[in-house]
């Protein structure tokens, strides 16, 4: 599977790990539950299955913001989500 998704910047080789796992994990929280391969029809047989489900995407998505959030320091100074650039 190809993750892509738009940035701002010229995106450069991967400096380190910490900064190839940042940008694994931005293509991750850009992608839609489209392009993520899981039987909601199996899954999601009521209305309380179906909220499980949001609860789990939404919290899925917080762990990937922590750990991003955790690989920012590590990322090269001139990328835009380096820790110190856009605050």
């Amino acid at each position: 599977m190809s993750i892509r998704y738009a940035l701002d910047y010229d995106l450069s080789r991967a400096r380190s790990v910490k900064h190839a796992e940042f940008e694994i994990l931005m293509g991750l929280a850009h992608t839609t539950m489209e392009d993520i391969s899981v039987d909601t029809d199996r899954l999601c047989v009521d209305e309380h299955s179906l909220k499980r489900f949001h609860v789990a995407r939404k919290n899925l998505a917080q762990v990937f913001r922590n750990m991003m959030g955790k690989r920012q320091k590590y990322l090269p100074e001139d990328h835009m989500y380096h820790e110190g650039v856009n605050e």
